[in-house]
């Protein structure tokens, strides 16, 4: 049997994309093998839109068989963060591996989903949600969305009269989420 030489990847997309809440920040790997649990901190620097200092603090958990690392950041996120990870594989100690020894990859500026609170729908105010020919509009109150995370166009069920519609994309600004082509 061949050995493993599939380095361990950082997800950044979908439902494992890194997510921040409170003073905590969560990957998400995919690869053929666990990973490997003695992993240190450094490596990984985080920064916030807001200018306000973030580091990490140490590695809080790390789920081998899910493949996610749990860093402890040294504050709470805000709903006002927008965040970033980047991650270089240090020269000597622990680096983000898998049980065979493969060193998971760097990577800079990877969007982080805070998710410190969650916007709100907004129904009946303002007219929204709207529909213009094949576009849905969907207002949200709180937080700024963030424009890079793109949810995926299966994460909306839109039902007309009872009916399932599919949603071809989904465009975000910093309040509404747009969904466009809803079939007839």
């Amino acid at each position: 049997m061949a050995s493993d030489t599939k380095a361990p990847k950082l997800i950044i997309t979908g439902a494992n994309t890194p997510t921040a809440a409170g003073d905590q920040l969560v990957l998400t790997y995919d690869g053929p093998n666990d990973l490997d649990r003695n992993i240190d901190a450094a490596g990984f620097t985080v920064t916030s839109t807001t200018g306000t200092a973030i580091t990490v603090v140490s590695i809080a958990s790390v789920d081998a068989k899910a493949q996610t690392i749990t860093l402890k950041l040294s504050r709470a996120i805000t709903e006002q963060d927008g965040i970033k990870i980047s991650y270089t594989p240090p020269a000597s100690g622990h680096g983000v591996q898998d049980v065979a020894g493969n060193d998971a990859q760097g990577f800079a500026n990877q969007n982080v989903f805070n998710n410190t609170t969650g916007p709100g729908l907004v129904v009946d105010k303002d007219g929204y949600p709207t529909i213009t020919g094949a576009q849905l509009t969907l207002a949200y109150t709180g937080r700024y969305l963030n424009g890079d995370l793109h949810p995926s166009n299966t994460a909306f069920t839109v039902l007309v009269n009872g009916e399932p519609r599919a949603v071809s994309s989904v465009d975000v600004t910093r309040a509404c989420h747009q969904l466009k082509s809803l079939r007839r």
